[in-house]
């Protein structure tokens, strides 16, 4: 709790002397740099404000950070997106920097419509996952952008997996229904793209500045 109130403290402090012009607007730009499936965007679904974020967090989805900490980042990306990759240093960036306050859970959405290598490269993070190296693999897929068969072996190989068991759970597919249920969850949460964001119970869609997610975090330490 004492390293919660030093960021609060001092974040806080850093908020309060910033330009208030530039801090009302942060939510207004929250739309900006987002990759949308149109197909997905005619798809009804219920506002996130009626729906309780825990529900749709499932035991497989991977998480960084403390299961009890106060804000809870649910992350709906596509590693093929352009945008999720532009937002990619900046969140890991803000996860970092939060990490004694906040949880993030990993969910897969990938636009397989728009982006043909996305479901590989979500199967193959999900066979790295199966041996404990989610996270490392989710680096390297994001940092290196390549997401050819042989790009996703490679980076198994670098991150020292098992290539055998790696390959037959990539090429089975072995993890297709837990990427369709995030799929799924992200449907029914409203998700029409990606990088979306659920920061608690808000839903965020696109890039977020560093400034834009100090806000957004102190927003909710505040409540």
């Amino acid at each position: 709790m004492a390293v919660f109130a030093v960021l609060f403290g001092y974040y806080s402090w850093q908020l309060k002397f910033a330009e208030s012009e530039k801090i009302e607007k942060f939510e207004q730009q929250f739309s900006h740099h987002f990759t949308i499936d149109e197909s997905l965007a005619k798809t009804p679904s219920a506002s996130i404000l009626e729906k309780d974020i825990a529900a749709f967090i499932r035991p497989n989805n991977p998480t960084f950070g403390d299961a009890a900490a106060p804000i809870t980042i649910v992350a709906f990306l596509d590693f093929e997106c352009p945008f999720s990759q532009e937002s990619y240093p900046i969140f890991k960036e803000a996860a970092l920097k939060y990490e004694p306050v906040i949880q993030v859970i990993f969910k897969h959405f990938p636009l397989s419509t728009i982006h043909p290598s996305s479901l590989d490269a979500s199967l193959a993070a999900e066979c790295a996952r199966e041996q404990n190296k989610f996270w490392d693999y989710y680096n390297a897929v994001f940092e290196q952008k390549k997401l050819t068969k042989t790009s996703l072996s490679t980076y198994a190989k670098e991150l020292g997996l098992n290539e055998k068991i790696f390959t037959a759970c990539l090429d089975g597919k072995k993890f297709v229904n837990q990427v369709q249920q995030d799929l799924r969850d992200g449907l029914e949460l409203g998700v029409r793209g990606t990088p979306t964001y659920f920061v608690n119970n808000k839903k965020i869609e696109g890039v977020m500045t560093k400034e834009q997610w100090d806000n957004i975090i102190l927003k909710e330490m505040e409540k």
